[in-house]
Order: structure tokens, then C-alpha cells, then sequence
């Protein structure tokens, strides 16, 4: 028997060796976007507690010490009865890249 001249011989490899490396691309883009987006949502929590800390009232410095324990940057000023804080934070993607992190927070604190 003779064999059949298959004019698409070998078309199914040259298709995994195109799609498989764009499939484990999509994968780790997939992983960098979820890992950036808990690192985001753990950067708010830490913004919020070091607001929370900053409402205790006048002579509190908590909020300093949280600033310096979750490495955020802060700038602080009086605005009439209301303190605010500028916080600051550049978070590392997967090593290549960096995004920073803004937030801006003003409070009545206790006791004004």
C-alpha cells in the first residue's frame, strides 16, 4: 500500500509551537495582573489604617509609625480644622516595572 501524499503533514506542530508560547504569555500576564492587583488592594488597606490611626486626635503619632512600618511616604499639612496627609507608595512589578500609589486623606481629627 502506498502512503497518502498529505499536503498538511507536520501543520499541527508548527500550530503548537506558534500558539503554545502566546498561551503561556496570556498566563503570565494573567498572574502579573492578579498579583499587582492584591498588592494594590494590600497598599489601600494599609492607606486606610494609617488614616484611621491619623483620626485618633491631637498628639497621636500612630499613624507616623504605621507610615514607617508599611514603608509609605506622607506628607502632612493643616487645612483650617482639618488635617491632611498625602500618602505615597511605588510598588514593584514582577521586578521590571514600578507603579506608584497615591492617596490623598483629610480629617477632622478628635478633639478639634
Amino acid at each position: 500500500m502506498k502512503p497518502r501524499n498529505r499536503p498538511d503533514a507536520g501543520s499541527v506542530t508548527a500550530e503548537f509551537a506558534i500558539l503554545m508560547p502566546l498561551a503561556v504569555a496570556l498566563l503570565v500576564a494573567v498572574l502579573a495582573f492578579i498579583g499587582v492587583q492584591a498588592q494594590l488592594a494590600q497598599t489601600s488597606q494599609e492607606m486606610a489604617s494609617i488614616a484611621r490611626a491619623m483620626e485618633a486626635g491631637p498628639g497621636s503619632d500612630d499613624w507616623r509609625h504605621l507610615a514607617q512600618e508599611f514603608d509609605v511616604q506622607f506628607q502632612a499639612r493643616d487645612s483650617g480644622n482639618l488635617v491632611c496627609l498625602t500618602l505615597r507608595k511605588t510598588l514593584s512589578i514582577l521586578g521590571v516595572g514600578q507603579l506608584p500609589v497615591e492617596q490623598k486623606i483629610c480629617a477632622l481629627p478628635v478633639g478639634r
